[in-house]
């Protein structure tokens, strides 16, 4: 989908769907996720190089199946976390610099209290970032809303959104 912005301008978003991570240094660019559910979209931006990347994860842990690693590794927080991390810094993104913001991880109404996915994909992505030192920004997460997120790679700017509109996360 692609919107004019400015003179001669066009910004593009790019749709980061379930275990998918896309990476982008184009300034018209914006990474856009569908509605989360209990899956977590993990937005990274790092200032200096301007290159920003989404992941779009529905699991928590890799070793749940190593066979569906291979072929999606971002499926998993995990894996998926390095995926993102490894094209970051292949366009110049230095980890120390990153600012990570997240949004997902709601209940589902059909979530058995011992299941719980939405929480157990947010407590291991926490266990991630702290295990790699890179600091969470800002969140927004649990209950059971129905949320996508945006990132702008023009100015490393998130949206969240949702069915009451758009703020700024």
């Amino acid at each position: 989908m692609a919107d004019r912005q400015g003179p001669g301008a066009i910004s593009v978003n790019l749709l980061v769907d379930i275990a998918d991570v896309v990476v982008s240094a184009d300034p018209r660019h914006s990474l856009v996720t569908g509605p989360l559910g209990s899956c977590l979209a993990v937005a990274a931006w790092e200032p200096q190089a301007r290159v920003g990347g989404m992941l779009h994860f529905a699991l928590p842990d890799s070793s749940l199946d190593e066979t569906r690693r291979e072929v999606a590794p971002a499926m998993f927080c995990d894996s998926g976390l390095r995926a993102l991390l490894a094209q970051m810094a292949e366009r110049g993104a230095v980890c120390e610099r990153l600012e990570v913001r997240v949004a997902g991880a709601s209940r589902l109404l059909s979530d058995e209290p011992s299941f719980e996915l939405g929480k157990r994909n947010y407590l291991a992505l926490r266990k991630q970032l702290k295990l790699l030192g890179i600091p969470l920004c800002a969140e927004h997460v649990g209950d059971s809303i129905r949320r996508a997120l945006r990132l702008s790679i023009g100015d490393g700017q998130v949206t969240l959104i949702t069915r009451t509109g758009e703020t700024r996360l």
